[in-house]
């Protein structure tokens, strides 16, 4: 299912919402296959419970990772439509070209390079 995504350079693991899990892919911390990874503090204020799925695929315009390792994190948030944060474990995996006069993003496999 389509998803909107925010790159983080910054950020280890990939992750969404708990909320935008359940809204957008039907998965929530009592579906088959999720697993508890315990709690974490994000940005030094929020506790989260983190949960794992093992997801198939992560496709960009053609361009597939496979099992790709996103956190599912219960942030309190109310919102449906928090975008998927893709960290360094998912964009070591792509090559990046931004583009700032196109307002555009390019991506390639690594392995294509």
């Amino acid at each position: 299912k389509p998803v909107d995504a925010m790159i983080s350079t910054g950020s280890q693991s990939s992750m969404i919402s708990l909320k935008a899990a359940s809204h957008i892919l039907d998965i929530d911390e009592h579906t088959n296959g999720v697993s508890s990874l315990g709690s974490m503090i994000i940005n030094n204020e929020v506790k989260a419970q983190r949960y794992r799925f093992p997801f198939k695929t992560l496709t960009f315009e053609g361009i597939s990772i496979g099992n790709p390792k996103i956190e599912i994190a219960d942030t309190g948030s109310d919102s449906r439509k928090d975008p998927l944060l893709l960290g360094i474990g998912v964009l070591r995996q792509l090559h990046l070209f931004i583009a700032y006069d196109e307002n555009k993003l390019y991506l390639t496999g690594a392995e294509d390079q």
